[in-house]
């Protein structure tokens, strides 16, 4: 779901928040694609989400979207208004 997340939209859901995390329905659902009981998706500690979630900027070759690129992308959208 993270993986997903990022690629979509660009960020991660924080699963510190209850109002971002996934539903019932959705974790069933995807347990069931996967094979598993929703019991093996357990929380991660926050040292282990750091790592997966490295793990997956590196796999989407994920950048962070830095000062020079914002400028660049506000130049672009005044050029094409």
């Amino acid at each position: 779901t993270q993986l997903k997340s990022l690629q979509n939209s660009g960020i991660f859901i924080e699963l510190d928040n209850d109002q971002n995390k996934p539903s019932e329905k959705i974790l069933g659902f995807l347990s069931k694609q996967l094979n598993i009981s929703t019991m093996q998706l357990s929380p991660v500690s926050k040292n282990s989400q750091t790592t997966y979630r490295n793990k997956i900027k590196s796999f989407l070759r994920y950048q962070e979207f830095e000062e020079n690129q914002e400028s660049f992308l506000k130049k672009f959208i005044m050029h094409e208004m």
